[in-house]
């Protein structure tokens, strides 16, 4: 509470801590910054994934469906109506027979912000590559995989450091406006007291 004045008035206190309410403000804003950062480039990825997705969803669509007992030429022919590297996998998960480049189906998994990216989509990308998987018939299954490159489904780590970089350096910048403003306010006010 503040002391009563000499006209018997309550006197207005000068504010304190400048310096901690512009590291909160620092804070605050360093905060926001990267979580906007983040939003950005979660979007991007999705938006580079989600072309080739679409295009593996349709043709995973369009390959109709097997037999429940099916013979090998079948399988083969079945997959051949198929443009994208496909993997056909049996009712206890077991790849029947595969299409496409063995490197492309090695691949490990993707960056966490990839997963995020595709959040929601029928579309999960591993490293460097989306797949599609559409269930058949007979509990099978089958999985497409188009290889989009690493660059679009992950952030390098100059791009981290750049981004992180100006979001520090406009969090300083708010807390140095924020330190300024609150000093100014608080000499005012000790003017006005004097």
């Amino acid at each position: 509470m503040d002391p009563p004045g000499a006209n018997g008035k309550r006197m207005v206190e000068p504010r304190r801590r400048p310096l901690a309410r512009a590291a909160a403000a620092a804070v605050a804003a360093l905060l926001a910054l990267l979580l906007v950062a983040a939003a950005a480039l979660t979007l991007q990825i999705r938006s580079q994934v989600t072309a080739a997705a679409t295009d593996l969803e349709r043709m995973a669509a369009a390959a109709g469906d097997l037999p429940a007992k099916v013979t090998p030429p079948q399988i083969q022919a079945f997959l051949a109506t198929i443009p994208a590297p496909t993997v056909l996998t049996g009712r206890f998960g077991q790849t029947v027979a595969a299409t496409g480049p063995a490197e492309l189906w090695a691949r490990g998994e993707a960056a966490r912000i990839a997963d995020l990216a595709t959040t929601g989509s029928s579309a999960t990308v591993v490293d460097g590559a989306v797949q599609v998987t559409r269930p058949l018939g007979s509990s099978r299954a089958i999985t497409l995989r188009r290889d989009v490159g690493t660059a679009a489904t992950t952030v390098s780590s100059s791009t981290m450091l750049v981004v992180g970089g100006l979001a520090l350096l406009l969090a300083l910048l708010t807390g140095a406006a924020v330190y300024a403003i609150e000093r100014r306010r608080t000499a005012r006010l000790r003017r006005s007291m004097a």
